[in-house]
């Protein structure tokens, strides 16, 4: 009895973790007319019309007094109409009564024939900028992780419910990056806001191969080094297979030696191995499509450009937690690199928050908990700019180098 009490320990602590991240995400505001209502599992549950008297850059409804720029909102309203917007963008228009809101969606939805427009749909969104469209309407840009689903919990997915979200892919593909060694730097990083001492922070040596075994396997190898504001030094290992023609990546090893101390180092299998799970102490497999943070450079120059434009997969990085993000083209946009003006495909990076509690193995009960936590751990989203032409290397990044407290920086390429 002891020792299963004991085994208890850790899913107890977690949830009680998780609920007090839910209640920094939901917690309740002094009571006046005007207040803005409590987020409901990480999103802020509103009216249609509302979110269509937002205006402004922060998107500010005539009521309540509320920034929704960047925030998640809930609204129910029936569906009116979707069409391109050019640039493979799409715009998703609902309606309620008189009121209307446009959507500029990333990309086409999955199976648009499911939008019967004589129901009513929930929509959960997650609120960017307001945008002019081509025709010159106003529109509100949102983050790809949009969904629209049959009135209901936010968190819950019942069997008979119809889900709506955008068209992806699920694996980027394969580079074709010409190999290198390098044992000088090919970036050069300015720190935006200082983190953490050990974050990398002064890119060093890279190189990148490609290795066919005897069995008619291909497989892409990444190293690289950098070095931290205390002087420390991480040396990392990344290893991808090629399969028909997606790049899977499949393990990660890292030595880190730092200042003063013993090095040491990390080695993670993603086929054969399984991680701990910090929320319900479980040792679980790895999702498919699993990238170690500091191995996303080789993989985002395998951005599928032309077949799609957002890819869905997780992270791995010192929290030892898969976490679910997405991956989509932004725009395109000429700057300057290498002593040159470059053509540049944006790519952004973000936290998929409803994927991130969905994944959190806690029980139903707990899932608004989950995705309101997940709110919690929403940092905003990082900036790739890859070249437009083939092969299409990274030739700047702005964003955090990990997670949430790290430090923020902008990489440009030099050579």
């Amino acid at each position: 009895m002891r020792s299963a009490a004991r085994a208890r320990r850790p899913v107890a602590a977690a949830l009680a973790a998780l609920a007090m991240l839910a209640a920094l995400a939901t917690s309740p505001r002094p009571a006046c007319a005007d207040a803005p209502p409590r987020p409901h599992a990480g999103a802020v549950p509103l009216e249609l019309a509302q979110v269509a008297s937002a205006t402004g850059p922060e998107l500010r409804p005539t009521t309540p007094d509320l920034a929704l720029a960047g925030k998640r909102v809930r609204f129910v309203g029936r569906f009116v109409s979707l069409e391109p917007a050019g640039d493979g963008r799409w715009v998703a228009v609902f309606g309620d009564g008189s009121a209307r809101v446009a959507l500029r969606l990333p990309g086409p939805v999955d199976r648009p024939d499911r939008l019967d427009k004589d129901r009513d749909w929930e929509v959960i969104a997650r609120l960017d900028a307001p945008v002019s469209l081509p025709d010159g309407r106003g529109a509100i840009a949102v983050a790809p992780d949009l969904l629209v689903k049959t009135p209901g919990p936010p968190s819950v997915v019942r069997p008979d419910d119809v889900l709506v979200e955008l068209a992806g892919a699920n694996f980027f593909d394969d580079p074709k990056l010409p190999p290198w060694e390098s044992e000088q730097p090919l970036y050069r990083m300015r720190v935006l806001r200082p983190g953490r001492p050990g974050d990398p922070v002064v890119p060093g040596a890279t190189a990148l191969a490609y290795v066919d075994d005897d069995r008619g396997g291909r497989f892409l190898e990444y190293r690289g080094s950098s070095r931290g504001a205390d002087g420390g030094e991480t040396a990392v290992r990344c290893q991808f297979r090629i399969v028909d023609g997606t790049l899977r990546s499949i393990a990660v090893g890292t030595l880190r030696t730092p200042p003063a101390g013993e090095a040491t180092k990390d080695w993670v299998d993603f086929e054969d191995d399984r991680f701990h799970d910090r929320w319900s102490a479980r040792e679980r497999s790895f999702p498919p499509n699993v990238i170690a943070s500091s191995c996303l450079l080789p993989a985002i120059s395998g951005f599928p450009v032309g077949k799609a434009r957002l890819v869905r997969f997780s992270a791995w990085g010192d929290n030892k937690m898969p976490v679910p993000l997405y991956a989509y083209l932004d725009g395109e946009e000429t700057i300057d690199v290498r002593g040159r003006p470059e053509r540049a495909l944006r790519v952004k990076i973000g936290l998929d928050v409803r994927e991130s509690g969905r994944s959190i193995d806690v029980p139903e009960k707990w899932r608004d908990a989950a995705e309101a936590g997940s709110e919690v751990w929403y940092a905003g989203e990082s900036t790739w700019w890859i070249a437009a032409d083939v092969p299409r290397e990274v030739l700047r990044f702005r964003g955090l180098v990990g997670a949430p407290g790290s430090a923020e920086v902008e990489a440009d390429r030099v050579r």
